[in-house]
């Protein structure tokens, strides 16, 4: 069988830069404890090889030694957390610059007074920490939360002067963001909506790439942790793709799967932007 894999498969530029940053400070700190506030990413197992490399995860910041070095996982933290670590530790900011830039965005209008609409995933990390940068905001994860937020616009238009700003989480679902945006816009056309789209083009890209090479194969494999948004939302657009679409952790589970392997004659294997290189 005939394995293919897209070029930008498994960690993003994000992630990578992470890494790299997270083991040159392990390596400038040695004699010193090093934790990250939060899964750096979603990967248990990622997450136990940091744990081997006495590189620690814990999601208290009161349980830190004080003399301990702390990095801000890459899907950032909110405001609240992130000035409580830098009140009490030295810290080392690891948030992805497209996380980083929506944070800003988000601030940035508003300030201005603009009613904040985010596409995305409620109980995900990164949007938990965009939302405490808004003072009035929703959060859109589905096309009914579209109609709740329809139907409590002429309110909230009050409080914010008719105006409002769309930004999507850099993991979320393109459709539903522009879907969003033309609910809006067709619903109060005398009302300001302005939007920015923080979708993360590597992510993109990568989905397109693996949808034009599952053409070509007989099955696929997305590999990743279950608790990613990232791999599920791969998963969920190749599995439309073609229903011959499994999602795998490690090899283990393809082990457990039993799948006649000798009967295809091409796979896809594309691991998500959080799925490390030992893993893939």
């Amino acid at each position: 069988m005939k394995v293919i894999v897209p070029g930008l498969s498994g960690f993003c530029p994000g992630v990578k830069i992470a890494e790299k940053k997270l083991f040159e400070m392990k390596k400038s700190h040695s004699d010193e404890s090093l934790y990250i506030y939060g899964n750096v990413i979603n990967n248990r197992k990622y997450i136990e090889y940091l744990e081997q490399n006495n590189i620690h995860t814990t999601g208290d910041m009161h349980s830190i030694p004080p003399d301990a070095v702390i990095a801000i996982r890459t899907h950032g933290l909110s405001r609240i957390e992130e000035a409580g670590l830098r009140s009490l530790h030295r810290v080392a900011d690891l948030t992805c610059t497209h996380v980083k830039f929506s944070q800003k965005k988000i601030l940035e209008y508003s300030e201005k007074g603009y009613f904040i609409v985010i596409v995305g995933k409620k109980d995900h990390p990164e949007t938990r920490g965009l939302e405490s940068y808004a003072k009035q905001k929703t959060i859109v994860e589905n096309d009914d939360d579209i109609k709740v937020l329809l139907a409590g616009m002429p309110s909230v238009l009050k409080a914010s002067a008719g105006k409002v700003f769309v930004i999507p989480q850099t993991t979320a679902s393109r459709g539903l963001f522009l879907k969003t945006k033309a609910a809006l816009t067709d619903a109060f056309t005398d009302t300001i909506i302005e939007s920015y789209d923080s979708i993360c083009p590597v992510t993109e890209k990568k989905e397109k790439e693996a949808l034009k090479l599952q053409k070509d194969v007989d099955v696929s494999f997305v590999v990743g942790d279950r608790i990613s948004a990232n791999a599920n939302k791969l998963f969920q657009i190749l599995l439309t793709g073609n229903r011959e679409t499994y999602f795998i952790e490690d090899l283990d589970d393809l082990v457990a799967m039993g799948l006649p392997l000798e009967s295809f004659r091409k796979a896809l294997v594309v691991s998500s932007a959080s799925t490390p290189r030992f893993i893939e």
